[in-house]
């Protein structure tokens, strides 16, 4: 059964009380991404203060969790965004992916 789809607003709220409680899970591939596209957690940090959700939310058929976009900028004015979803069992918020756009 899919999660209630949150407006963005309500996720952007969530997903701050998740990243201060230090309820946030890093997939491999956001790893990877970070990697490549030479961002930190700071960068990260600060999009999640300064960004904004995207309206347009997708849900995941396999797990069946809402992702939502998150876009801004990084700490030296980049352009940055973040694909995330939250984990209704664990309560956690899961970073799926960093893109430069």
């Amino acid at each position: 059964m899919a999660q209630k789809k949150l407006s963005p607003e309500e996720a952007k709220d969530r997903a701050a009380v998740l990243r201060q409680r230090g309820s946030a899970a890093l997939t491999r591939h956001f790893r990877e991404r970070m990697q490549q596209r030479r961002v930190t957690m700071n960068d990260i940090g600060y999009l999640f203060e300064t960004g904004i959700v995207q309206r347009t939310v997708e849900i995941d058929d396999e797990s069946e969790r809402w992702e939502y976009t998150i876009r801004g900028k990084d700490l030296d004015g980049s352009d940055l965004a973040v694909v995330f979803s939250f984990d209704e069992v664990f309560g956690d918020l899961f970073l799926i992916t960093v893109k430069d756009n």
